[in-house]
């Protein structure tokens, strides 16, 4: 019997000693590569974050600057003009801004700088949902290539289009109440008000509502037309509430596609707070107008989002293709070394 236990004994510790040489063999737990960002189209992105941002500074600064915005009795007036047909007799603008003609076109009527932005925003942001929306697709798409048309096709049935400039009207309402709230004139400049709270709803409700869809949905009842809508309250709206919670209310972006839509989100807001500041100092410029500094500071935070995404997605793909070559390496010094003591015994 002893003899027995012995043996049983040697052979445990025989087996721990082989499982301590596999445990050796095998390559330490590595963090796994994001593969989903690494399927992300990074060169088109690239190429169209610039061009996106380029036109939005271009609708920003010159197409206010239209003449046809620009009314010739508002010129006239503005720069004091004696004769209306004579251009080249000009005196000293009222203006602060002597000799420039960009801030002065801006700053001679707010309401209308405000809507041509507003209008050459919102086809920006119809152009960039489209392609954002084509990534999403993309993404979701599995299985073989019939079967990926067709998943295609049945997703692009949607009207999200409608859906997204619904939520983007429904939201401006919303932003104005905010900026009321937050000290916008209420007995007056309502025309600059609303134009803001529209931009603003334009940079950062309409790509995410197009393209991941609206959140909050409703639902007429069959049974009567007169019955007051209720809220869909499927599986598929209740997760996609979570999935919106997520991204704009824990901001916490986990693809390329997401820091797309988040980003620049976020910097809209902090760009419009922080280009409310110069409106309490008492310089007395003509820049100050209300609503042109939150405007302008929406903007510049808008395009600062979408580089800034562009950036940490850049990053994060050259560390997971880091990581990827790293482990691929280790795995390929472990069939080596398992293939040579193979070859030895």
């Amino acid at each position: 019997m002893s003899s027995r236990k012995a043996k049983a004994l040697r052979a445990s510790e025989i087996q721990k000693k082989i499982e301590a040489t596999k445990l050796s063999e095998t390559p330490p737990p590595a963090e796994v590569p994001n593969f989903e960002a690494l399927s992300f189209p990074y060169a088109p992105y690239t190429g169209l974050v610039g061009i996106h941002t380029s036109l939005l500074a271009f609708t920003a600064l010159y197409l206010p600057r239209s003449s046809l915005h620009i009314p010739t009795a508002l010129y006239n007036a503005y720069y004091q003009i004696s004769d209306p047909y004579d251009s080249t007799v000009l005196s000293q603008p009222k203006s602060d801004i002597s000799g420039t003609s960009i801030i002065a076109s801006l700053t001679t009527s707010p309401v209308q700088t405000l809507a041509w932005t507003v209008v050459g925003v919102a086809v920006l942001q119809a152009w960039w949902g489209g392609w954002v929306k084509q990534w999403a697709l993309r993404a979701r798409e599995d299985g073989s290539e019939g079967e990926r048309k067709a998943q295609r096709r049945e997703l692009e049935k949607d009207k999200d289009l409608n859906q997204a400039f619904l939520a983007t009207g429904t939201t401006s309402v919303l932003f104005f109440a905010t900026l009321i709230l937050f000290g916008a004139p209420l007995t007056s400049h309502l025309a600059h008000t609303y134009l803001l709270s529209l931009l603003l709803s334009f940079l950062a409700v309409f790509p995410p509502a197009y393209t991941l869809g609206v959140p909050i949905s409703f639902t007429w009842p069959s049974t009567s037309f007169l019955s007051l809508p209720q809220l869909d309250s499927s599986q598929s709206s209740f997760l996609l509430r979570l999935y919106w919670v997520r991204l704009f209310a824990e901001l916490s972006p986990r693809t390329p596609l997401e820091r797309a839509l988040v980003y620049p989100a976020v910097g809209t807001a902090l760009g419009c707070w922080l280009g409310a500041i110069p409106l309490a100092l008492d310089w007395d410029r003509s820049w100050q107008a209300w609503p042109l500094p939150p405007t302008y500071g929406a903007l510049l935070g808008y395009v600062s989002g979408s580089l800034g995404a562009m950036i940490v997605s850049a990053i994060q793909y050259f560390a997971d293709m880091n990581r990827m070559n790293a482990q691929a390496r280790q795995e390929r010094k472990v069939k080596e070394t398992n293939s040579k003591k193979k070859k030895n015994n």
